[in-house]
């Protein structure tokens, strides 16, 4: 017969981190710029915005209070924006400080109505890496968010964190048309856990969304949890993918889900559990693929606990129970393709196995027999 112990151990965790940009949304300084345009209190500069650099042409554009329809259907934040001809605002917002860290760029690039072309580009540039953000191009007189992320590597750390607003040459009166610039930074997307002894009884992982994967946007996304279980021999044997929604909890088996249809037939007495948590959006028809994952869909928000068997001293065999939580990971690009890859591979050609179970909804407590 079996006595099971249960011990709580707690440790902390990282959230989702709003990284200080000085001016985001241009509205530094109040009131009227220099220089008058066409239209009610229409005005614009040609020096740098307070907290930005600027190098070419370029400054912040007023096109009216309210916004003057001449130019923008609306301004997404305040009543000024940032603009650039053929130049570029810069700003240093810091240092990388760890590896595995996602830092997500996002910005609304706007199409003025009197102009002729597109022409906006953001960038989030570490060190001497520069990654472009990517959207919809707006159609004029309306603005689209562009984002760029990107996952922190050892070599990155002390490197300068910088983002960059520029515009190519254009016709007429083309510019880059930049607002509400926010970038963020979390290490929460990639956790480890462990289950042991479990021939002689299952383990069990709770989960839920603490709700912080856009905290500049006042609403959580959902988040797929994708589940990778490996053997103590580092064989992958089973993944799956979960939909999380905010405040929910959501729990697996080891026994009866991650393990019971393992790729290969010889079922593992202890595993080792890795989670990476992607985002979802915020349709309960969302779909969740831990084969198709990137750098750029990982989120914040992830919390995860997990129970594992201990043996005790004695006989008959006794085995203690203790929950811990998860622990981040140091998440790497290799290390990233490397979950992806194997488990896009047993996708394609396990047949069906390897295929964990999803989650159920509701905890799961204690160890079966």
């Amino acid at each position: 017969m079996k006595v099971l112990v249960v011990s709580g151990i707690l440790c902390a965790s990282l959230a989702l981190a709003q990284v200080s940009v000085t001016n985001p949304s241009f509205e530094d300084p109040a009131g009227a710029l220099p220089n008058p345009c066409p239209g009610t209190n229409c005005s614009f500069s040609i020096t740098a915005p307070p907290g930005w650099t600027l190098s070419g042409a370029g400054g912040q554009f007023n096109p009216g209070n309210p916004a003057n329809t001449t130019y923008f259907n609306s301004i997404p934040d305040g009543v000024k924006v940032g603009y650039t001809s053929t130049g570029m605002l810069s700003q240093n917002v810091g240092t990388v400080t760890s590896a595995g860290t996602i830092y997500t760029l996002k910005v609304d690039l706007g199409f003025r109505k009197d102009s002729i072309n597109f022409i906006g580009t953001a960038q989030l540039k570490i060190g001497s890496t520069v990654i472009t953000a990517t959207g919809t191009a707006p159609t004029a007189g309306k603005f689209s968010t562009f984002t760029a992320a990107y996952l922190s590597v050892p070599a990155d750390i002390g490197a300068s964190i910088t983002i960059q607003l520029s515009s190519a040459a254009g016709n007429g009166n083309d510019q880059g048309q930049f607002d509400n610039v926010r970038l963020t930074a979390f290490d929460d997307e990639f956790q480890v856990h462990y289950a042991t002894n479990l021939a002689s009884g299952d383990s069990i992982i709770n989960i839920t969304n603490s709700g912080s994967t856009d905290p500049t946007l006042g609403q959580a996304d959902n988040i797929c949890v994708n589940v990778f279980t490996f053997d103590a021999a580092e064989e992958i044997v089973s993944c799956c993918s979960c939909l999380v929604t905010p405040n929910a909890l959501v729990s697996l088996s080891v026994q009866g889900d991650l393990i019971s249809n393992t790729l290969s037939p010889l079922t593992p007495t202890s595993v080792v559990i890795k989670l990476v948590a992607t985002d979802a959006g915020r349709s309960a028809l969302a779909t969740c693929n831990p084969g198709t994952i990137t750098a750029g869909s990982l989120a914040s928000g992830l919390r995860a606990w997990g129970t594992t068997l201990h043996a005790l001293p004695g006989i008959p065999a006794k085995y203690g129970l203790t929950e811990s939580e998860f622990l981040n990971g140091s998440l790497s690009a290799a290390e990233l393709a490397h979950l992806t890859s194997f488990c896009g591979f047993i996708n394609a050609n396990g047949s069906g196995f390897g295929v964990c179970k999803s989650c159920r909804s509701g905890g799961l407590a204690g160890a079966r027999d």
